[in-house]
């Protein structure tokens, strides 16, 4: 009786870490300095995660990652867990400490001593095997083997799927797919006038794949949007499929959403074919006629938009002026299309 009551005390004392970190790390809920002392009292190290809420990435992880059974008892044995909101004053200054910068990129995880001295770093977040990986490193073999054998009984309950997944496969890739909406307030001027004939509002939507370095990011992509002008007598619409190239070069900071993030001046070369059009007049409403002769409409279009943009986590609103330098006409008349455009971007896995 004694030996099986010892066996079951043994077993449960085994699956603990397991059933207790079921929902996720353990966070420490105290101060850094008390996390400090834990961790110099237990003989662990560290393990500093630096998040926010707007961090797509951070949530999957969250929501994925930290609750492997394996990974929540790795992290119950050999580390102090802390987490850092950087959109917090105070949590900048860890950031700073263990970073060495006040550029804002998360997620990071830092493994230090309990005398603060950075063992291990990793930018970004990680697949379930590359985390295990992580937290296993350095560790007793032994000690990591039994923390697996512990687990394996549900081990994959967290494997990532679905529109999970795929923001999470998307997170590990340097290009990134995004969506991106917004208005155009387009005209045209023409040739002999600098002066655009009223503005009229339209819409654009489109893909495009992002590729952030240090000081730039590169975005090409494809985009369905609608220009035209409007005068007292007539209306034009001119739908386009436009293809993008816009280059952002970092050139300020800004603190919107708590945490220095780059205010970025965007060059965007694009190319564009028009796909139909819509000309309201005096004689109702007809299609716009493409092909040489007058009143006739050129069906590739090319320019420039500049302006600025903000990166706001996963967001990106963008702001300039749309400059079309060729002639829309194929007639005696001259047309460019020129106005501003206001949009929304949202880069997925970011």
């Amino acid at each position: 009786m004694s030996k099986r009551l010892l066996v079951l005390i043994v077993i449960f004392g085994m699956l603990c870490p397991v059933f207790v970190n079921a929902q996720g790390i353990n966070f420490f809920g105290g101060s850094y300095d008390e996390a400090v002392a834990k961790a110099k009292r237990e003989n662990k190290s560290l393990l500093i995660y630096f998040t926010a809420k707007w961090c797509g990435p951070c949530r999957h992880m969250d929501k994925y990652i930290f609750t492997d059974p394996e990974v929540a008892g790795l992290a119950d044995k050999f580390y102090v867990p802390v987490k850092f909101d950087v959109d917090e004053r105070k949590s900048m200054e860890y950031y700073v400490q263990y970073t060495g910068t006040d550029r804002v990129s998360v997620p990071i995880f830092v493994v230090a001593s309990p005398e603060e001295k950075i063992l291990r770093k990793r930018n970004g977040s990680m697949k379930l095997s590359q985390f295990k990986e992580f937290l296993a490193s350095g560790k007793n073999a032994e000690a990591v083997a039994q923390v697996k054998e512990v687990a394996k009984n549900v081990e994959g309950k967290s494997a990532s799927s679905g529109f999970g997944g795929f923001v999470y496969n998307c997170k590990n890739s340097r290009w990134k797919p995004g969506l991106r909406l917004g208005i155009n307030v387009s005209g045209v001027r023409t040739k002999n006038s600098l002066d655009v004939v009223d503005l009229r509002a339209g819409f654009l939507g489109g893909v495009f794949f992002d590729y952030t370095g240090k000081r730039f990011s590169f975005q090409p992509g494809i985009n369905f949007t609608a220009k035209g002008a409007e005068d007292s007598d007539t209306k034009l619409r001119l739908n386009y499929l436009e293809v993008p190239l816009k280059f952002s070069l970092n050139i300020l900071k800004h603190r919107i959403v708590g945490c220095p993030q780059a205010v970025r001046l965007d060059i965007n070369p694009y190319g564009a074919y028009a796909l139909g059009g819509k000309i309201r007049d005096d004689h109702g409403e007809h299609s716009v006629k493409f092909g040489s002769g007058d009143d006739k409409a050129r069906r590739f279009d090319y320019g420039l938009k500049t302006g600025l943009s903000l990166r706001m986590g996963s967001f990106e609103p963008s702001l300039g002026y749309d400059i079309g330098v060729r002639d829309v006409l194929t007639g005696k008349g001259e047309w460019y299309n020129r106005g501003f455009y206001f949009n929304m971007a949202v880069v997925i896995g970011k």
